[in-house]
């Protein structure tokens, strides 16, 4: 009866232990080149290994401006236009007095679906802020990029993060279709 009991104990516990399910895909690889093509910024990276995700957040050292990476894994080929839905719902019902968003691209880039547009934000407390996003559906995740300013940037200051954005690609080391560059 000592045995039955300790080993129904153990089954138990065994049954409660954690089991580790792998959260990302090292084949799929998301390139944002470094450096930045302006500013000095801080990194902080967390991964949320119960929500499977990977968020990397740049603040800028000389104002309020930051770039955010989020790595959604195990979110295989989304509908980007879905994917957009909660920025532009966030950004509805936190811009009072302007907000518009502004379609820049939506194609393949390398093999996967991208799409990416400009969000420009007015509150009645005086704040006014340009977002770039970007997101892209690969095979074994979703990838969501975000450049907010907090000033209103000039022309030639949003075209240069514009095409600093546009840069950012994912790859596959084991599909042709997505190949990444040989010197990684």
């Amino acid at each position: 009866m000592k045995y039955l009991f300790t080993l129904i104990i153990l089954i138990v516990l065994s049954s409660c232990a954690s089991t580790t399910i792998p959260t990302k895909d090292t084949s799929e690889i998301l390139l944002q080149p470094s450096p930045f093509p302006s500013g000095e910024w801080i990194k902080h990276q967390e991964e949320n290994v119960r929500m499977a995700m990977l968020k990397t957040k740049w603040k800028s050292k000389k104002s309020l401006d930051s770039i955010i990476t989020f790595v959604l894994y195990r979110t295989p080929n989304v509908n980007l236009e879905n994917a957009m839905e909660p920025d532009i719902k966030r950004g509805k019902a936190s811009c009072d007095v302007l907000f518009e968003v502004i379609p820049i691209s939506q194609n393949l880039q390398n093999g996967y679906p991208q799409i990416t547009w400009v969000n420009e934000c007015k509150t009645s407390k005086g704040i006014h802020t340009r977002t770039i996003h970007k997101k892209i559906a690969g095979n074994k995740s979703k990838y969501s990029i975000s450049r907010v300013f907090f000033s209103n940037p000039s022309n030639n200051r949003l075209e240069l993060w514009l095409n600093y954005i546009d840069s950012i690609t994912v790859c596959s080391s084991i599909d042709k279709k997505h190949s990444c560059p040989a010197k990684m």
